[in-house]
């Protein structure tokens, strides 16, 4: 049961389509399009050009220097070793040789600002418009994993899986075929069921969620306390912000 419980969770994107019918990571074009296509596609379907590559840091200068030459001198090192080896050359180089590499940067940072000026007025206006959603896109993604990461360093309690989930556990043993196989069965079974039936998978689901809101609610108010709030829903922060209020005005008319 243990080896399938893995599995099944390795197929989670697989089990989620099963489920849901969903399609993550899709940017949705105008209508008039009519398709649905990632930020790369998109990108084409525009013909909108490479943007420029960014400028590289003064110790980024000395990186693209010093690692070909090492790495031809030493084909026996990891590369682990020779960016640790380079770190350190860095940190205990003389400031004019620091220098030197600044001041590449800055040229660098000249030019860089240049050619990104002259692609940003060489695209139509729809390119740029298309441009600015898919950039800001990628900024609220990049920032929902990064909480998402600090959400699960911080021991957030899971979602409990939907009903279906504890269907499955319950007729998958002692079932051999493939777990691809066994979902799109279990998947044909589960849609069979009557509600009656379905009763009994929804009461346990029920009781996970009743069990998992209270852990979240506890850890919710640990976040808060430690000055985490980024990591807490919007909802329970004005939930939070709403009880203060009134137990202010509770206070007041005291």
């Amino acid at each position: 049961m243990t080896n399938f419980l893995k599995s099944f969770f390795l197929v989670g994107q697989f089990n989620r389509l099963c489920l849901t019918k969903r399609t993550n990571n899709v940017i949705f074009l105008p209508s008039n399009i009519g398709l649905k296509q990632g930020p790369k596609a998109t990108l084409e379907t525009l013909e909108i050009p490479e943007r420029p590559k960014r400028s590289l840091t003064a110790y980024m200068q000395f990186v693209a220097e010093r690692r070909p030459k090492l790495l031809a001198n030493n084909p026996q090192k990891k590369l682990t070793e020779v960016v640790k080896q380079i770190a350190e050359e860095w940190r205990e180089a003389h400031p004019e040789i620091k220098h030197k590499y600044e001041e590449l940067a800055r040229k660098d940072k000249e030019n860089y600002e240049k050619r990104l000026l002259q692609y940003m007025n060489n695209l139509t206006e729809e390119q740029q418009a298309a441009l600015k959603e898919i950039n800001s896109k990628d900024r609220a993604a990049s920032k929902a994993r990064r909480i998402k990461r600090e959400q699960r360093k911080e021991d957030k309690p899971k979602k409990p899986p939907p009903a279906y989930f504890y269907f499955v556990i319950e007729h998958a043993k002692g079932d051999n075929k493939q777990i691809r196989e066994l979902l799109i069965k279990m998947k044909g079974e589960w849609a069979n069921l009557t509600e009656v039936e379905k009763e009994k998978y929804n009461v346990q689901y029920a009781e996970h969620k009743k069990q998992y809101e209270k852990e979240l609610a506890a850890w919710e108010e640990k976040m808060i306390s430690e000055g985490k709030k980024q990591l807490v829903r919007r909802r329970t922060l004005k939930d939070n912000a709403l009880h203060k209020k009134k137990t202010r005005k509770v206070k007041k008319s005291k």
